[in-house]
């Protein structure tokens, strides 16, 4: 009862200012491990599910599913060993139409660690660059549009979840017009978080990271100057543990354990 209290306080304390419901997105199921907003348009916002599929929200607070529009003779899940290559998805219209380039690796929708994220990330500097954390040692993968071959530009060492998030610095300055600095988590529970600040060129472990977990999700908060990092020592979904969150100062490089969550077990 005593863990009860505090937490209590505190999420009373923390969303009083706020109402919450629920929200209708027009089918599917699951849970829904990502929302990703629009850097440019104000309430623009896609939705990806763990078994529902793709949605957007649209201007009006209706969520449209984008899933439906790919071609019914794609084949469907049928528990199966897909013996084919991944791909990435491309659409310049908001989801109307896709471009598909096919990969060199697997993905896998239903693996360990699906709900973390973002591990694909497009420049904001320089939407032509595109950046895609490949899971099961695949290394992270640099696109000079998605009409190219990938290439492997890391070599990492990590487990099978593999890269798990990419985030570029806004904060930082640009290198011949692409985002100087930015910063990749990896499935490791030693050395999980490595920064490039050539653009990508070169990449090196960021200092005094924490150990013990590694980071599913990377937020950054332009307005701070801060990186939010959510840590866990499992992948997730099928396992529980414990984890924490981490805050770290791209001005001054100091890392803050922000919150301790107790395991799940």
């Amino acid at each position: 009862m005593r863990l009860l209290v505090p937490f209590s306080a505190l999420v009373s304390t923390a969303f009083a200012a706020y109402k919450w419901d629920n929200i209708k997105i027009g089918g599917g199921g699951g849970f829904t491990p990502g929302i990703v907003f629009s850097p440019k348009t104000k309430g623009l916002a896609y939705a990806r599910t763990d078994i529902g599929g793709l949605y957007r929200l649209n201007s009006d607070d209706s969520w449209t599913p984008l899933s439906w529009i790919l071609p019914m003779t794609q084949p469907g899940t049928t528990g199966d060993w897909d013996p084919n290559n991944g791909a990435t998805l491309k659409s310049t219209d908001k989801g109307s139409t896709w471009v598909k380039t096919a990969l060199p690796f697997k993905l896998g929708g239903n693996q360990p660690g699906r709900g973390m994220g973002e591990p694909l990330a497009v420049d904001p500097n320089d939407n032509k660059i595109v950046y895609f954390g490949a899971p099961t040692e695949n290394g992270l993968y640099k696109m000079g549009t998605f009409r190219e071959d990938p290439t492997d530009t890391s070599g990492y060492q990590s487990d099978i979840v593999g890269i798990t998030s990419v985030v570029f610095d806004t904060t930082s300055a640009t290198l011949n017009g692409a985002t100087s600095t930015i910063y990749v988590a990896t499935a490791d529970v030693t050395t999980s978080v490595y920064v490039s600040t050539d653009a990508g060129a070169t990449w090196k472990a960021v200092a005094g990271q924490p150990t013990g977990r590694f980071p599913h999700r990377v937020k950054l908060s332009v307005s701070e100057k801060l990186l939010y990092f959510t840590y866990s020592n499992v992948a997730g979904p099928y396992d529980a543990g414990d984890g924490t969150v981490y805050k770290y100062s791209l001005s001054t490089g100091a890392w803050t354990n922000h919150a301790r969550v107790a395991s799940y077990e």
